[in-house]
């Protein structure tokens, strides 16, 4: 044992740094700058370290689950499982990206990112009390990177080789064109017992019902197979005093019922048959909660929201002319549709980050004074200035290039609720002598088109952090516009956006990875990829206040469920 760690210590100190980051226990891993919080805190800022344990935590979910291993690109997950399976460190919902001691009770990271270390708790052990070691960590890497979902199969491949010094160390390293960002997707790497599942050799890579050996704080107690699923707070938990733990999981158990619609998931919380609720309908959020008893807030937060956009796929000749895609979003009202289809709950999405400090300022959408056909004038009159010089002119009543082709085209959509936004711009582009087709097609269909890029339009949402990393990539660079079944659905293919989306995964101080997303976010906007839509301003929420109280402060990132508590 000795030998072995002399070696591990000889690898450490051999391998190429430039500089050494070392992570003492209880002091953060970062991807950029310094963590906020102290090599002595005591617990995450956004949780009360006094909360009482105890009670039960009662929740909703739509649809259903066929999985208790949500690693696996097969079948449906519940997300609450993310209380179940612990990671080598556990993130801090209060920075941007900063990773705490978890499993890991240390870790040391080269100046090049290229050699992580990581030393295992000792007290680190499974829920059927095995101890955790760092041959467990080498088998969820090896099992992860070859049979995990895409994205995490693509980010574990950026591993050149693993070294195992002894039960408590570990050494990864990088192959030379791994993301910057890698070291912090291994050190969220979930971990798997190795004696519970190498021995079921091929049948470890099927979906299960079978609640499997885990780490975390809660024990899958109860399957009722896409119904309900209960989990029991494991009161031998090993990391339950950890400073990255204390004051969370609290909830003696959390029983999750799923139900087929949204609609009848809001009956049953109004009857009380659970406990909180994120809303995301505004007319359902200014009217349908006026029930005694029942607690409302809207709370705001510092991440950005989702990107939703109707989305031009520019490997269509029709919309390759960036005049053509102006004028489009000209004709879009979103002022009038959010007065008289969202109570006016909404606001219009300016950025691909919008709502955070990573939005860029300059850019500002087509408006409307929200009455209507009147009030479109001088923006159609505008959008048909930039059609006609981009040759196209109204003849006959129809909007006709120089060879008499007319300017019609399809809108591809999944979400039935989303018919009224597209038929509504669909007759404010009639006015300019355009005709756009709505259709509506059912999940695989639609996922399928999207992975070739077979649409006119669409709309789309992408989702990113306060930390946004590689997968900008996967949405906007020119690699991905001819890769099937990337995320980059308008077919962005600009050199000039491939070198700020290379400048933002490079930065590594806040400071300049804000300045590249401001470049990025600035590129994207003035490109009119997109028709930008709407986002909620605040997170709105519902709960029962005579059941469940949360803490006083919340994260960065907004509500953290696993800081709140029972009452009694």
């Amino acid at each position: 044992m000795r030998a072995a760690r002399i070696f591990f210590t000889l690898l450490v100190l051999f391998s190429p740094l430039a500089s050494r980051l070392c992570l003492a226990e209880s002091q953060g891993f970062s991807m950029r700058g310094a963590p906020a919080l102290s090599e002595n805190f005591q617990n995450f800022p956004y949780v009360n370290p006094d909360a009482p344990k105890g009670g039960e935590l009662r929740l909703a979910e739509i649809g259903t689950y066929d999985s208790l291993a949500p690693w696996l690109i097969k079948g449906a997950a519940p997300p609450q499982l993310e209380w179940v399976y612990d990671r080598l460190m556990a993130r801090s919902w209060g920075e941007p990206f900063t990773l705490y001691p978890l499993i890991a009770q240390s870790a040391e990271l080269s100046g090049d990112r290229k050699t992580l270390s990581f030393t295992i708790d000792p007290r680190a052990k499974f829920q059927d009390g095995v101890a955790i070691t760092a041959d467990d960590i080498k088998f969820s890497w090896e099992f992860l990177r070859d049979h995990g979902r895409p994205n995490t199969r693509r980010m574990f491949k950026m591993v050149g080789d693993v070294a195992v010094a002894d039960a408590h160390h570990i050494i990864f390293h990088f192959k030379p064109d791994a993301d910057g960002e890698a070291p912090m997707i291994i050190a969220m790497m979930t971990v798997l017992p190795k004696h519970y599942w190498e021995p079921m050799g091929a049948a470890a890579q099927n979906t299960t019902l079978t609640p499997p050996v885990a780490s975390g704080p809660y024990k899958i107690t109860r399957v009722d197979a896409g119904r309900t699923i209960i989990l029991t707070r494991d009161k031998n938990y090993w990391a339950a005093d950890l400073p990255s733990r204390r004051g969370q999981f609290n909830f003696d158990t959390v029983r999750v019922d799923f139900y087929r619609a949204d609609t009848a998931a809001l009956l049953a919380f109004k009857s009380r048959a659970y406990d909180f609720r994120r809303e995301a309908n505004p007319k359902r959020w200014a009217n349908d909660y006026n029930v005694k008893g029942v607690q409302k807030v809207e709370w705001q937060d510092g991440k950005p929201a989702p990107f939703r956009a109707l989305v031009f796929n520019t490997r269509r000749e029709l919309f390759r002319d960036i005049r053509v895609r102006q004028a489009l979003n000209l004709a879009f009202d979103f002022e009038w549709l959010n007065k008289n289809l969202f109570n006016n709950a909404y606001a219009r999405a300016e950025s691909i980050y919008p709502k955070s400090a990573l939005a860029d300022d300059h850019y500002h959408a087509p408006h409307t004074d929200g009455s209507g056909p009147a009030g479109q004038r001088d923006n159609l009159r505008r959008a048909q200035e930039l059609l006609a010089d981009a040759g196209w002119r109204i003849q006959n009543g129809m909007l006709q290039n120089a060879v008499g082709q007319p300017f019609n085209f399809e809108i591809l959509l999944n979400d039935p609720t989303d018919e009224k936004i597209a038929l509504y711009f669909a007759h404010s582009l009639q006015r300019l002598g355009i005709t756009a087709r709505i259709r509506t097609i059912d999940s695989a269909q639609f996922t399928g088109r999207l992975e070739q890029f077979d649409f006119d339009m669409t709309a789309a949402q992408w989702v990113s952090t306060l930390s946004p990393g590689s997968e900008q990539a996967v949405y906007w660079s020119s690699r991905a516009a001819a890769q099937p079944g990337s995320r980059n659905y308008a077919g962005i293919n600009d050199p000039m956006i491939d070198t700020d989306i290379t400048a933002l995964n490079a930065a590594r101080t806040n400071e300049d990875l804000t300045a590249a997303a401001h470049r990025l976010d600035r590129a994207m906007m003035n490109g009119a990829y997109f028709i930008p839509l709407y986002y909620a301003p605040a997170d709105w929420i519902a709960y029962w206040p005579d059941r469940i109280a949360p803490p006083a402060q919340r994260s960065l990132y907004g509500t953290a469920l696993e800081a709140w508590w029972a009452k009694p």
